[in-house]
């Protein structure tokens, strides 16, 4: 393959080729990545506690699991889960 403009380091094994849009993305993914690095650090104060974040993955991973149920369920034909919501909100 060519690549255009090329940028080549060749080591003892392997030849590796590439371009300035390749050190543009990957300088930009640094910059983003320091970025933000550096705000959470000063921001420390705004993100949640340990025992919060845990609840809310618990919450996350119950719901995704009781769609899934009810998916699963509908999908077999097997009649619809008696939970209210499933049944338009009667």
């Amino acid at each position: 393959m060519r690549v255009p403009n090329p940028i080549v380091l060749a080591g003892n094994r392997a030849i590796v080729a590439f371009n300035l849009a390749d050190v543009w993305a990957l300088a930009g993914i640094v910059l983003l990545v320091a970025a933000i690095g550096t705000w959470l650090v000063r921001n420390r104060e705004l993100l949640p506690t340990h025992a919060q974040a845990r609840a809310r993955w618990a919450r996350v991973f119950r719901t995704t699991l009781l769609v899934s149920r009810v998916l699963h369920f509908s999908r077999l034909g097997k009649g619809r889960p008696s939970f209210a919501w499933s049944r338009g909100g009667a």
